[in-house]
């Protein structure tokens, strides 16, 4: 079954609850947001799981493993879309990963460092992408992830959920006299 990210269900939100090494793991309906892979175990793991597609938004050098060879010769295709900075990814990049995902039957893991760069990532593509209430999708990157102050304010900043620093609010007095 494809995964159509407009019907994802926001509210199946499932902690995984088996044996794993992963600091973060986490369904959202045929969706694994997970923290770093660091060893073949893992991968192993995942091909139990059916996962058939890994989106990894790290960086190059941000980790020590293989992960593009790792999962090739598993038999999982590797899709990477590094992440270093929330300002420059565009509406165009949030469709490419949107059709990368509904791309592909099964399921899916889109993974990073620590689960913070996904949960961001996700609540973009809700909200500008998708449409979603900023809000909302805002409130779904908490729960599956984002944890980190800097990024939780770029994110807010970016969905226009929070003041910018140093703004002057003007307010117009009318006396009624």
């Amino acid at each position: 079954m494809r995964t159509l990210l407009n019907n994802l269900n926001l509210t199946d939100i499932k902690i995984a609850d088996y044996d794993h090494n992963f600091s973060s793991l986490i369904w959202v309906d045929n969706l694994l947001l997970a923290s770093k892979i660091t060893e073949n175990e893992e991968i192993e793991l995942l091909k139990k799981l059916n996962i058939n597609l890994a989106i990894d938004l790290k960086e190059a050098g941000e980790s020590a493993f293989a992960d593009k060879e790792e999962f090739q010769n598993s038999g999982i295709d590797y899709y990477n879309f590094a992440i270093s900075d929330l300002d420059n990814i565009s509406f165009d990049d949030l469709t490419k990963i949107k059709e990368k995902i509904e791309g592909y039957d099964g399921n899916k893991l889109i993974y990073c460092m620590s689960g913070n760069r996904v949960a961001a990532l996700l609540s973009l593509m809700l909200s500008e992408v998708l449409g979603h209430p900023k809000q909302r999708a805002y409130e779904f990157a908490l729960k599956v992830g984002l944890t980190k102050e800097p990024l939780k304010e770029k994110l807010q900043k970016r969905l226009g959920l929070k003041e910018k620093k140093n703004e002057t609010v003007t307010r117009s007095v009318i006396n009624l006299n």
